[in-house]
């Protein structure tokens, strides 16, 4: 096979592009970018771009991302994070209006350090407790908001018929996650199965989510360590070669895959 360069469009949040790490290229993209070139013997060329799942119509945004960009392989990852957790400070800026909301959040920032390495202590998590029981949380959006974003993205994606593409699950969360909102995992299972299915059905590629201990959390249980996210990457990696070796045999053929929008 010729030398060729690996296009790799990697969509997401913070995770993505390193939250809290010392360097943005600790994330995991650039990880499996680095594993991809070792295993293909190819150089693989990766862009990371956010996707909010903010309940907009995306459509526009992606057109002019992927003639910027040109993708063969796009990484994608649908979530229940934004409507399955509640959040003190969502509520707060319900009862006492944003200003203050923003006011609570940077206190907690400056005394929990949240997005640093290590568990959260035991004054910080019955803290949280106390806040959820006497002052409530509610999510960020709704599951309908969540979803009508990630419709339109598949639908984006299930016409591009000369890119491959490939869903991660959504991982499990942190135990501080589950201890704040104890249907999560649930919600997380039955979401999971639903966009599963839906990415088979176009013929997306399906990558199950790493399996991580706390110890791969920083303390706000959300956002990972260099270590968590060296993880995510390799349990990616096999989907994402078969992905880029099935994309490579296509384009060799001059025959695009076919999918159902």
């Amino acid at each position: 096979m010729p030398d060729m360069v690996v296009a790799v469009l990697v969509l997401g949040r913070s995770v993505v592009f390193g939250h809290a790490l010392e360097s943005g290229d600790q994330a995991w993209p650039y990880h499996l970018r680095d594993e991809l070139e070792r295993e293909l013997g190819e150089e693989v060329t990766l862009e990371v771009r956010r996707l909010n799942p903010d309940g907009r119509d995306p459509t526009e945004y992606l057109r002019r991302m992927f003639e910027e960009v040109r993708p063969d392989v796009v990484n994608i990852l649908p979530s229940p994070y934004d409507f399955a957790t509640a959040r003190v400070e969502n509520r707060i800026n319900e009862l006492f209006g944003v200003r203050i909301g923003r006011m609570a959040r940077w206190v907690e920032k400056r005394t929990t350090r949240p997005s640093t390495a290590g568990r959260a202590g035991r004054i910080n998590r019955l803290s949280r407790r106390i806040a959820h029981r006497f002052i409530g949380a509610r999510p960020d959006l709704t599951r309908e908001q969540v979803e009508r974003t990630f419709e339109a993205v598949y639908r984006f994606l299930a016409q591009q018929e000369d890119v491959t593409v490939v869903v991660r699950a959504s991982p499990r969360p942190s135990s501080l996650v589950r201890q704040q909102n104890p249907k999560y995992v649930r919600i997380l299972d039955e979401f999971n199965a639903e966009w599963k299915r839906k990415s088979l059905e176009r013929h997306f590629f399906w990558s199950p989510a790493a399996e991580q201990s706390d110890d791969d959390y920083l303390r706000d249980g959300v956002h990972t360590t260099v270590s968590g996210q060296r993880t995510r990457a390799l349990v990616l990696l096999p989907t994402m070669l078969e992905a880029i070796r099935e994309h490579q045999r296509t384009r060799e053929q001059g025959s695009p895959a076919i999918r159902t929008s």
